[in-house]
């Protein structure tokens, strides 16, 4: 059987795209190659993605950057309200084969048939943040490898874009919660904006509502805090546009492995967060440990 590799926000950082499968020993023939969105916008080559996904055969989600775009070639929008140049220039590459692919992306996959590897289930080691966010404590190349251990071990994934509201079944969300939100605020709303005190959602992500099946989400987005590791989440967000790192999930190992920018191609509104020493492993726990 192939392996799952799910990938954080691309955006246009398509040399990075290409080090990372690389790096996961990706095989076009039997493994699964999954993206969570973003794939335009920030970085030098979105089209580019767009186009090598497409003709690649990656599944990918809806991201918000991705849902700008369609909106302009869907007439919601104006192309002149661009004010990235990069979105511009991404939306100029684009062929017609590009634009049905892209604007035909759900904004949810599930995932089935994950099997559980057994060399994987007993990793509980507490992760080591270095000071650096990219090379230090890495390999030559920068490249982190890092085991995760959820308390779920799921068999089936979800990956969206953003995230998912608690206590609300998958079937009944929200576009505009599935691609932009961050956070859940006391009162259970979704937020994007994490400014406002509520709790990173996929904390509070709870499985046994959708009983008896048991989903672990898989998300990008939120990039500030970089990757989460909760019981039943794992957020891919490292800010590989803004000088951080690409980062996979590679399944039914649970592996994560990242690869540095090769340059900061938009400039960050926020500092990342700084990733862990390499050869180490990490135990999901109530709260978030990021990489």
């Amino acid at each position: 059987e192939g392996k799952t590799i799910i990938v954080g926000d691309v955006h246009g950082c398509l040399d990075e795209l290409l080090h990372l499968i690389k790096e996961c020993n990706y095989n076009s023939v039997i493994d699964r190659l999954v993206l969570v969105g973003d794939l335009v916008g920030k970085g030098p080559y979105g089209g580019q993605v767009v186009r090598w996904a497409r003709e690649n055969g990656a599944l990918c989600v809806m991201g918000n950057h991705d849902e700008v775009l369609c909106a302009v070639k869907r007439g919601i929008r104006s192309l002149d309200t661009l004010h990235d140049p990069t979105h511009q220039k991404d939306y100029a590459f684009l062929s017609e084969d590009d634009w049905a692919w892209l604007m035909a992306l759900p904004y949810y996959i599930i995932l089935d048939g994950i099997s559980t590897s057994s060399s994987s289930t007993s990793l509980t080691t507490n992760t080591k943040e270095s000071n650096n966010n990219n090379n230090n404590g890495k390999g030559d190349n920068g490249v982190s490898r890092v085991h995760v251990n959820p308390h779920d071990r799921a068999s089936s994934i979800i990956v969206v874009h953003a995230g998912m509201v608690p206590k609300i079944h998958f079937k009944e969300q929200k576009e505009i919660h599935m691609t932009t939100m961050r956070d859940i605020l006391s009162n259970g709303d979704a937020t994007h904006d994490s400014s406002l005190g509520g709790a990173p959602w996929p904390s509070q992500w709870d499985p046994s509502f959708h009983h008896p099946a048991s989903y672990h989400i898989v998300c990008g987005q939120d990039a500030v805090r970089g990757l989460q590791l909760f019981p039943h989440a794992t957020g891919l967000g490292l800010g590989c546009c803004d000088g951080g790192r690409l980062a996979a999930l590679v399944l039914p190992d649970w592996e994560v492995i990242t690869v540095p920018a090769k340059q900061m191609y938009s400039v960050p509104t926020k500092k990342l967060t700084s990733l862990p020493s390499s050869s180490t492993s990490a135990s999901s726990s109530p709260s978030s440990t990021s990489l």
